[in-house]
């Protein structure tokens, strides 16, 4: 079954379908899919544990697509939206970014700039949620891989 939406996604995201459309027809379901096939409110093995986290992370990549090639600019703020809506979505997405890459914070940080920007009321995330939710987060993990790259330094100076 979740295969079937992963089929949706792909398709929604390559028909540049809007962000109501994405968020509650695909999105959603196969987050309620994944949490089901791996038992997350169950005590999850290790094999199935790096497995779930693989798939979320998977997710989160099939995302940032479609937040950073849509032409609408009301699409681009999904993935920070994802990231600081805890009504809906917990603290899954976030919990996955700060064990997985480096790359997926700094997108993060990226897409909770043009979040703060959206033209629509209705996406718009907190003022506060870069400085409260991303930047501890992004800092904490681009201080464990040492990096000194431009970004790392001005994410440190923006903190």
């Amino acid at each position: 079954m979740l295969q079937v939406f992963w089929g949706l996604l792909a398709c929604e995201i390559l028909n540049g379908k809007g962000r109501d459309v994405v968020e509650h027809t695909s999105l959603k379901k196969m987050k309620e899919l994944i949490e089901k096939k791996y038992g997350v409110y169950e005590s999850m093995s290790t094999t199935s544990s790096q497995d779930y986290t693989q798939t979320v992370c998977w997710m989160l990549h099939w995302l940032l697509i479609y937040s950073f090639t849509a032409k609408d600019l009301t699409n681009t703020g999904l993935f920070a939206t994802i990231l600081t809506d805890h009504a809906h979505y917990g603290n899954l997405f976030l919990n996955v970014i700060q064990l997985k890459s480096e790359s997926l914070t700094r997108y993060m940080i990226a897409s909770f700039l043009l979040a703060n920007g959206q033209p629509n009321d209705k996406y718009k995330i907190s003022k506060n949620a870069l400085e409260e939710i991303a930047c501890p987060i992004a800092v904490e993990t681009l201080a464990t891989t040492s990096s000194t790259d431009p970004f790392s330094q001005f994410l440190q100076a923006l903190y």
